[in-house]
């Protein structure tokens, strides 16, 4: 059988050498296109001390990597992801040269006997959890959405970005859990897509003046022009634009006050009643790994730029009990 795969297909990008001194402060790669997933760094062999790699994951993790030690017999590798901060420590002898190389998703057409992969276990376990989910009447009854915040990041252009919908094409470059996610929905009949989710409230101090709502693109809001403190234009225009409101549960309501509460003293004003909402059930909880700023002019004592945050995620829609794949 012919199918279209894809996977990594590497690209020299650079050749760095540091000498005594040398050090990097801590940075990521920047994307060189919407098909780039991360950077494969390849230390080669020679003598030299310090020049250790320090990895940093966006939720405080570290692991540091003593190349000195490593490279004496072979050379080594290290392949960051994007939301990975790589350090430099500073090299204190000779010299300490590396090969980086770009990774990209490449598209290819090879012949694939069916039943030919080995289903991981995790994914196994994830689709058994899943199936239950769906057979179970009370479950999202009346239909809605499964929804998974993303677990790494993707090259997502800006706001002020040209173009149709500047988020599809994050779809086919999931990786992780994310990627397991989509596999394991589509396979079993559930369409799935990466959206925008914003939160519509524009003030702070009151974490539910909003509404949570869906948008299949990144939302430019550089026509806007607002006074919170006197209208709701941002918030209408932002509902507006948006294609669907979602039904916060009592778990996002809480999440959202003790947002609040960390950056100032909150108000707990009642909700205002959002009209026809999409019922969804969070997997794992809305990150901010993928974050889309889209500023705006705001007006109170003076103008200033203010910003709109979207943050990008993963929804798999549910049909309800006893329709589609849950007859």
């Amino acid at each position: 059988m012919w199918i279209l795969t894809r996977f990594p297909e590497p690209n020299l990008y650079k050749l760095d050498v540091y000498g005594p001194g040398s050090f990097f402060k801590a940075h990521r790669d920047t994307p060189q296109s919407e098909d780039m997933i991360g950077s494969l760094v390849v230390i080669l062999p020679s003598e030299h001390t310090g020049g250790e790699i320090t990895l940093e994951d966006l939720d405080d993790i570290s692991w540091t990597f003593d190349a000195a030690t490593k490279v004496a017999e072979s050379k080594s590798t290290s392949a960051p992801l994007r939301r990975i901060h790589r350090i430099l420590q500073r090299c204190h002898a000779a010299r300490r040269s590396t090969l980086t190389y770009n990774l990209f998703l490449a598209s290819h057409t090879n012949v694939v006997v069916l039943g030919e992969r080995v289903v991981p276990a995790a994914e196994r376990e994830f689709e058994t959890a899943l199936r239950a989910l769906l057979d179970t009447s009370t479950f999202l009854p009346d239909g809605g959405l499964l929804a998974h915040g993303l677990t790494r990041q993707y090259p997502i252009p800006t706001a002020g970005a040209k173009g149709g919908n500047r988020i599809a094409h994050v779809l086919s470059l999931l990786k992780g859990s994310d990627a397991r996610v989509r596999t394991v929905s589509e396979r079993m009949g559930l369409e799935t897509q990466v959206m925008m989710l914003y939160d519509s409230g524009s003030k702070d101090y009151e974490p539910l003046s909003g509404h949570d709502v869906l948008a299949s693109d990144i939302l430019d809001m550089s026509h806007i022009y607002d006074n919170p403190d006197y209208d709701t234009r941002l918030r209408d225009e932002i509902e507006e634009m948006a294609e669907m409101v979602l039904e916060r549960s009592e778990e996002r309501i809480r999440e959202l006050k003790e947002k609040a509460r960390k950056t100032r003293e909150s108000t707990e004003e009642p909700m205002d009643d959002p009209g026809d909402t999409v019922k969804v059930h969070w997997v794992t909880k809305i990150t901010e790994t993928n974050r889309v700023p889209s500023g705006y002019m705001a007006y109170g004592n003076d103008p200033s730029i203010e910003h709109v945050y979207g943050n990008a995620a993963l929804f798999v829609t549910v049909p309800a009990f006893g329709s589609g794949v849950r007859e």
